[in-house]
């Protein structure tokens, strides 16, 4: 362990564990000093300085323990703020993931509004150019016909080029 050397030259406790240490050694003596001070309080009687010192003792067990307490408490107020900061925060996340949701929602139904106004859209264009095709087949078929008939029916019979008589 490391320590610190005060003015006097003694050392002193740098960190928490050391003086933890300490508090543990005092507590020990003092319960065994109350133990003894109980088996020998009928065999001897307490003189003024002993009682003064059990007195003294007593009240850094009382101090000891009121600081333990207050130690425990402080952690318990800890853990619980954690755990309030903990749930804020998740409420948080899930209201922006319901406002995020929502704005996906709408967008998408923008989106799919415009593409099924658009299929609507291609779909009056098609069918106003099958009606155009329609009007100038039934206009026109007559003379396609007879185009065809006599491209068909009209034959030049003659010989091929290549063909030598």
């Amino acid at each position: 362990m490391i320590q610190k050397s005060n003015n006097s030259g003694l050392p002193a406790a740098s960190f928490t564990s050391e003086s933890e240490l300490g508090r543990q050694a005092i507590l020990r003596r003092s319960s065994s000093l109350l133990q003894e001070q109980r088996s020998s309080s009928t065999k001897f009687p307490m003189t003024a300085g002993m009682a003064q010192k059990t007195e003294g003792i007593q009240q850094l067990l009382i101090a000891e323990k009121k600081a333990t307490e207050r130690v425990v408490d402080a952690r318990k107020r800890k853990a619980q703020r954690i755990k309030a900061a903990k749930r804020e925060a998740d409420s948080e996340i899930q209201a922006f993931k319901n406002e995020k949701d929502a704005q996906y929602k709408a967008y998408e139904a923008e989106v799919l509004g415009k593409k099924s106004d658009n299929e609507v859209q291609i779909q009056q264009v098609t069918n106003q150019k099958i009606q155009e095709l329609d009007i100038m087949l039934k206009k026109n078929q007559s003379t396609a016909a007879e185009a065809v008939k006599s491209m068909l029916f009209q034959i030049e019979i003659q010989l091929h080029e290549n063909v030598k008589l």
